[in-house]
């Protein structure tokens, strides 16, 4: 519950303060569909970064311009290409967010994710007239062509 995320989030502040660390407060990925519950732990987790004084980076936000069917195999998890689109944006994130670690990381080249739709990426078990998956549809690949040798 909500409450208890918010104790325990400051908890996680007061211990990593206790024993020298610099805590750094995250936000959570958003899902890649309405969800109207994670946004309530974002703000929270937003809240106790400003009570605390704490550096936040709010990955909520920042990655809604990402949220692509073709970064994950769900509407949740990221698959490689949104795992290196969100750590390149998360690098650069605590590069620009905690000044003592910035000379530590290098600029990363955050790009926009390749559509699932795209001539250059099949997508098992879509097709493009559907956005969602079906595992009994099949997947769409162009149909082979045959090159003619050129002779010189």
């Amino acid at each position: 519950d909500l409450p208890t995320f918010r104790a325990n989030m400051a908890r996680y502040v007061e211990e990593a303060r206790a024993i020298g660390a610099q805590p750094i407060l995250i936000t959570s990925l958003p899902r890649r569909y309405d969800d109207r519950v994670l946004g309530h732990y974002a703000e929270a987790t937003r809240q106790v970064a400003m009570e605390n004084t704490v550096p936040l980076i709010d990955l909520y936000v920042k990655a809604q311009e990402f949220s692509d069917p073709s970064i994950g195999p769900d509407k949740t998890h990221l698959n490689e290409e949104g795992s290196a689109i969100i750590g390149a944006l998360m690098a650069n994130e605590v590069r620009n967010t905690v000044a003592s670690l910035g000379p530590h990381i290098r600029p990363a080249k955050v790009r926009k994710p390749a559509r699932w739709w795209s001539a250059t990426t099949v997508r098992p078990n879509r097709t493009p007239s559907s956005s969602r998956s079906t595992p009994s549809a099949p997947a769409t690949r162009p149909a082979p062509t045959r090159r003619r040798a050129l002779h010189a």
